[in-house]
């Protein structure tokens, strides 16, 4: 006790005080008025803790391998991956990507977030055939990362690099995150 006010009356304690305030200050400063080169480089944050579960436990299906109809826990068509996941926060999803693509609220490509579904068409059918769903992971000004299941398994790919995935991208849906 008695080195805590002799520590307390030298004036070096409060400097100290000042120069980790002013610290703080800046940094906070800083974290909030550049926000958006952040966001650009690192990508958008996960929006809430559901988001986050979702993404989390998508990723824990990488490497899992596809099977045409597959549902979980081991093997994943690309709805079966979409559903499962959401199954883990109770959310219940359509059981075709087509089902899906009908759910929750119509996101356009250059405003989707982590969460949000994506939706494809194979090369050759009409805009209504939906055939090929995928959970976004990460967006940046240059990537949206998305989960999925594929021929080769549950993988992650990149939309706006994949020129297939552009070509026969269709919609994003948002599920998660629908303010009223």
């Amino acid at each position: 006790m008695r080195y805590l006010i002799l520590l307390l009356k030298q004036k070096v304690f409060y400097i100290l005080i000042a120069v980790v305030y002013i610290i703080s200050s800046a940094m906070s400063y800083n974290r909030e008025h550049n926000a958006d080169k952040l966001a650009a480089y690192y990508g958008t944050p996960i929006e809430n803790k559901a988001t986050e579960e979702v993404i989390e436990f998508a990723r824990e299906q990488l490497g899992k391998p596809y099977q045409y109809g597959g549902k979980g826990p081991n093997r994943f068509d690309c709805s079966g991956l979409t559903r499962y996941v959401f199954s883990e926060i109770d959310i219940t999803l359509g059981a075709s990507s087509r089902d899906q693509a009908l759910q929750g609220r119509r996101i356009a490509k250059d405003q989707l977030i982590s969460g949000d579904l994506v939706f494809f068409k194979a090369a050759g059918l009409s805009s209504n055939n939906i055939d090929h769903v995928g959970i976004v992971v990460a967006t940046s000004d240059t990537a949206i990362q998305f989960i999925h299941s594929t021929s080769e398994g549950v993988m992650i790919d990149d939309l706006k690099s994949s020129g297939y995935y552009s070509d026969v991208y269709v919609t994003g849906r948002r599920i998660l995150n629908i303010e009223e």
